[in-house]
């Protein structure tokens, strides 16, 4: 019952959310020892420093990895020691969003800073012609600037491992009109192997990562900076660890049994390892001091509605509502850690920030010196630059950071499908947050859902009725966005609740 407890106030109090929880309930948080707690662990703590010319950069995307499932953020079901060491060296966004609430939308916008919709990129790109009727493009339209072509122009080496799922039919050639140099293990392919069969998925990471440091040595013979997206694939389903991988999460499952998350456990464990070995090949070549790391997942995680996922769905969104494809929290916030030694601070846990994968083109565009983007580009960016919150504006620690450094611009989804799993996850078809009120909305009129994120982060209380006057701006914006976005591949059944006409 301790744990228990602890594990509550540890979350809500670690999300600086304490004035969410009843008298009574906030009364046994301050009774409860949570000393054991690490998440605000301080250690060389530097404070708006100069950033470093031209920093290698890696950004390490998990696959439907929810926010949840890392042990520094309350999973007490397994470990994240590699991931945790991230954040312990960095800082780690408890407000972190992706642009959307699934795979192909979520990379578009890493990559070119704009919202996916406007990109005509709803859904999953999907094989044999079935794109129209989704209303999706065939693939990210390669004449959209992307921070690679920027990277890239500044001098950087370029180089994309792993899952691209951004155009139909993909091959190593693929990603390189995008602004790579070069491409490995493009959707998981690299000559006649494929990683994503069953045989492949207990070295699937460890292949990728395998990949990533050879790039690496061959990156730093040129005596040029690095710009490196390695883009897992791990733990999106289907999963099929090894029995030795398996092991430790047994517990008391009945052998010729195997339980979602005992394969879960095990996949995110190893997913998790791999990084670790990443990380200790940087400190190896002696390139971590001047290297900034970014650490996410593209959407919150898979629920055993989907068909194949149905043997391992066991992934955490931990106190928010939802999972992948849903609006609600759990399927767009995701873990968002940064380390970049002497320059983003160490053991701080930014609680303030608002931040989303579409502000990292704007965000690196800003940090390194010497790049130049056009101004029709920088026009066209959906995204912020939040290298100020790296930097650390919102670290609560540091007397001359702001006390709260508020998003400049409101962040919107879009999901215009029925959405699997339980009828708590099934939000309505657009959604839009602004400062702290987040406003869902079927175009139609028939559901519309008001929360106050800072009160109320598990979106269980609505307030439409309470804050009409909210309700009311945020469904004109919301409207404004939505208007001129194409409507094909809408399906009825978007954003409703079964049953309900």
């Amino acid at each position: 019952m301790i744990e228990a407890r602890a594990l509550l106030c540890t979350t809500f109090v670690g999300l600086g959310l304490s004035n969410a929880l009843t008298p009574a309930a906030h009364a046994l948080c301050l009774s409860t020892d949570t000393s054991k707690d690490t998440s605000n662990v301080t250690t060389n703590i530097t404070t708006n420093a100069a950033p470093r010319a031209r920093p290698n950069i890696i950004v390490i995307l998990a696959d439907d990895l929810g926010w949840g499932d890392l042990s520094v953020q309350g999973n007490q079901a397994f470990k994240t020691p590699a991931v945790d060491r991230l954040a312990t060296e960095g800082t780690r966004f408890t407000q972190g969003y992706q642009a959307a609430s699934t795979c192909t939308p979520t990379r578009a916008a890493l990559l070119t800073g704009r919202f996916p919709a406007e990109l005509q990129l709803f859904s999953p790109l999907v094989e044999n012609g079935r794109n129209a009727a989704l209303g999706n493009a065939e693939r990210l339209n390669p004449d959209v600037p992307t921070i690679a072509d920027i990277l890239q122009r500044a001098g950087y080496e370029t180089v994309h491992i792993g899952k691209w799922h951004l155009t139909v039919g993909a091959t190593a050639e693929t990603p390189l009109p995008y602004g790579f140099d070069r491409a490995r293990w493009v959707d998981l392919r690299e000559g006649e192997r494929d990683l994503a069969t069953l045989p492949e998925r207990p070295t699937n990471s460890a292949t990728l990562v395998d990949t990533a440091i050879e790039e690496i040595d061959r990156a730093q013979a040129t005596k040029s900076p690095f710009y490196m997206q390695l883009w897992l694939s791990d733990p999106h389903a289907p999963v099929a660890p090894s029995e030795q991988q398996r092991a430790p999460f047994r517990r008391n499952v009945p052998e010729g049994i195997t339980a979602p998350d005992e394969l879960y456990a095990a996949a995110v464990t190893e997913l998790d390892r791999q990084i670790g070995r990443f990380l200790n090949a940087l400190d190896a070549r002696k390139i971590t001091e001047n290297t900034l790391v970014l650490f996410t997942s593209d959407n919150g995680p898979a629920t055993a509605a989907m068909a194949p996922v149905r043997w391992s769905a066991a992934g955490s969104a931990g106190p928010f509502r939802g999972g992948k494809r849903s609006l609600y929290e759990g399927g767009i916030r995701a873990p968002f850690i940064a380390r970049w030694p002497n320059v983003v601070p160490a053991g701080v846990v930014d609680r303030e920030s608002v931040i989303c994968g579409l502000d990292l083109a704007p965000t690196l565009a800003a940090l390194v010196d010497g790049v130049e983007v056009d101004p029709a580009t920088r026009a066209a960016w959906d995204g912020v630059d939040f290298s100020a919150a790296l930097r650390g504006a919102n670290d609560a620690r540091d007397p001359s950071s702001k006390a709260r450094e508020p998003r400049a611009r409101p962040l919107f989804w879009e999901w215009r499908y029925p959405i699997e799993g339980p009828v708590f996850w099934k939000s309505p078809m657009l959604a839009v947050r602004d400062g702290d009120w987040k406003y869902l909305w079927n175009p139609d009129g028939s559901r519309e859902e008001l929360f106050n994120l800072a009160a109320d982060p598990s979106e269980l209380r609505e307030s439409s009725a309470q804050h009409p006057e909210v309700t009311a701006r945020l469904r004109a914006m919301l409207r404004a966005w939505y208007e001129p976005l194409s409507k094909d591949g809408t399906r009825a059944e978007a954003g409703r609740l079964p049953g309900v006409p």
